[in-house]
């Protein structure tokens, strides 16, 4: 089978992190049975250095359904997310 996804480490930014780093990554699996057929499957995860804290990891957590959610708008409804 063919993966799709793509890999990325987050290390400095602006503003800076107050943590040492981030590797996430964003994977998409076929739907391939049921109600779903046809469609996909999206999961995005994300590992932290240990020197980041609850905080971080729960606001990275919500942008991270936050952009899904953005996503899913593009695709299913065809048009942009609106802010």
């Amino acid at each position: 089978t063919i993966d799709h996804f793509i890999t990325y480490s987050v290390i400095a930014s602006t503003p800076a992190l107050t943590y040492t780093s981030v590797l996430s990554t964003v994977r998409c699996y076929p739907i391939t049975s049921g109600g779903g057929e046809g469609s996909t499957f999206v999961q995005w995860t994300a590992n932290f250095s240990s020197d980041a804290d609850a905080g971080v990891i729960e606001d990275a957590r919500f942008k991270r359904k936050e952009a899904l959610a953005d996503l899913a708008d593009v695709v299913v409804g065809g048009g942009g997310a609106k802010k």
